[in-house]
């Protein structure tokens, strides 16, 4: 699935990538985006968004922004490209509606993983002869 997805990324994808706005914004305006984007400030309906691109950084002005989030939080936006760094949202979906969200999900993930290497470790063992995993007695 891996191969397949990389394969045909590019000729199955609809909208312009961050990159593609990245480095010839001018040249997809008008076309429809999907994009992800660190809030850096909401003012009315109204919000700066930074998109973190392998070609570079940049801000968006999203007008259309209906969502509730903090300064720092993650949107996904899909929208319409406009002239001088715009975009009208259609849809705004908050992934994390504040940095304090991203460290209770990787908190929260890694005491999940703790345990269930607990409750393994609990009835397996390592085998250091045979390099394998074998039940515990009892």
């Amino acid at each position: 699935m891996g191969v397949h997805y990389d394969a045909t990324f590019e000729e199955e994808w609809p909208y312009p990538t961050d990159d593609e706005l990245a480095t010839d914004y001018d040249a997809h305006v008008g076309q429809e985006t999907f994009l992800f984007g660190t809030v850096v400030s909401v003012d009315d309906e109204t919000a700066r968004i930074r998109v973190d691109a392998d070609a570079g950084t940049y801000t968006l002005r999203v007008r259309s922004f209906d969502a509730t989030v903090d300064p720092g939080g993650t949107v996904q936006l899909l929208g319409v490209v406009r002239p001088d760094g715009v975009l009208v949202a259609d849809r705004v979906v908050v992934v994390e509606s504040s940095e304090g969200s991203r460290l209770y999900k990787y908190g929260v993930s890694a005491l999940g993983a703790g345990l269930v290497l607990v409750a393994f470790f609990r009835h397996w063992r390592i085998d250091t002869e045979r390099l394998a995993f074998e039940v515990r007695d009892g």
